[in-house]
């Protein structure tokens, strides 16, 4: 009985010690699977990213052009206002300028403006005569330009349109101009428009151009080419002495240059301005014979008289009539 029990409990050991070596081994079974598992998923790598197709990019939108405004430039008020005095067909009674509407940029009244301004018509004449017997070929519209202060003063004063020594003698006249006070007590601008013409219809000065200035002398300069000369042409002849049939052009120029000064003396000895229309005859001897002068003193055609006859033009056949207007400028004093 004692030795069957033992005998069971070795064969329970026995079982025991055989199930504990089969659960560790079956242990070590699976820790080794999974560690192989483990090592062989690290060394498996994974497949690369395929790359998305880049996007094809959208061509460029074209810009609607906007229109380029060019830059305006500013509107001068003053010069736009202004309007250039309105000139005839035919030729002026006198050199006196011809006054157009002026134009303001500012509070300034313009008809108080065209009554100070025209005041200085005799001065201005006197501007333009002066070029006139210095030889200038001059005529046209001059604009001047006024900075007027507060109290109708002209601050200063410019010119274009004209040679610069008309302009300059205008402006000159025009800085002493009182004009009415600005009504906001500001300062003003004032273009003038202010036109000179020559009175013998001839805006570069040359009197020899005018129609109804169709005299001997003019047709002598001209070469008789004129047609209204027709009736001063004389028919060529060769005189025996050898003389020319008139007075040259030149000839008169050189003589009527030379007594330029001698009648300008005779003027100013008289207080006289403005023009002088002297009419003289060159006899066939060089002599003048009569002179006469329109619309002057007698003391001055006496003197202008003395001039002319003192002057000896060279022989001709046939002589001269010489009918030539002088400009007179008296120096201001």
């Amino acid at each position: 009985m004692g030795s069957e029990r033992g005998s069971a409990a070795l064969v329970v050991v026995g079982v025991l010690a055989l199930s504990t070596a089969v659960g560790v081994g079956v242990y070590f079974l699976i820790r080794n699977q999974r560690a192989a598992s483990a090592q062989t998923a690290a060394q498996v790598e994974p497949p690369p990213p395929v790359a998305a197709p880049a996007p094809i990019p959208e061509p460029p939108r074209a810009e609607p052009e906007v229109p380029q405004t060019p830059p305006t430039t500013p509107v001068d008020v003053a010069d736009a206002d202004a309007v250039d005095p309105e000139v005839g067909g035919g030729p002026p009674e006198t050199n006196a300028p011809t006054f157009g509407t002026p134009g303001v940029e500012g509070h300034l009244d313009k008809d108080g403006i065209a009554t100070a301004v025209r005041a200085t018509s005799p001065k201005l004449q006197r501007c333009f005569e002066k070029r006139l017997a210095a030889g200038a070929r001059i005529g046209g519209t001059l604009r001047a330009t006024l900075l007027v202060n507060r109290r109708g003063g002209v601050d200063s004063a410019t010119s274009v349109g004209v040679e610069d020594e008309l302009g300059t003698c205008v402006t000159s006249v025009l800085k002493d101009v009182r004009l009415p006070r600005t009504k906001d007590g500001g300062i003003a601008k004032v273009v003038y428009p202010i036109a000179f013409h020559h009175a013998n219809g001839d805006d570069d000065g040359d009197v020899r151009r005018r129609d109804d200035a169709c005299d001997e002398v003019s047709c002598v300069l001209d070469n008789y080419e004129p047609a209204c000369c027709a009736r001063f042409k004389r028919p060529s002849t060769t005189p025996v002495t050898g003389l020319p049939d008139a007075v040259s052009r030149e000839q008169l120029g050189v003589a009527l240059k030379a007594l330029r000064g001698q009648v300008a003396r005779c003027a100013s000895a008289q207080e006289f301005s403005g023009t002088l229309k002297v009419r003289f005859r060159v006899l066939p001897t060089g002599k003048v014979g009569d002179v006469t002068i329109a619309d002057v003193e007698p003391e001055l055609s006496a003197c202008i008289a003395r001039v002319f006859k003192a002057y000896t033009f060279p022989e001709s056949v046939n002589g001269v009539s010489v009918s030539f207007p002088f400009s007179i400028q008296l120096e201001e004093r």
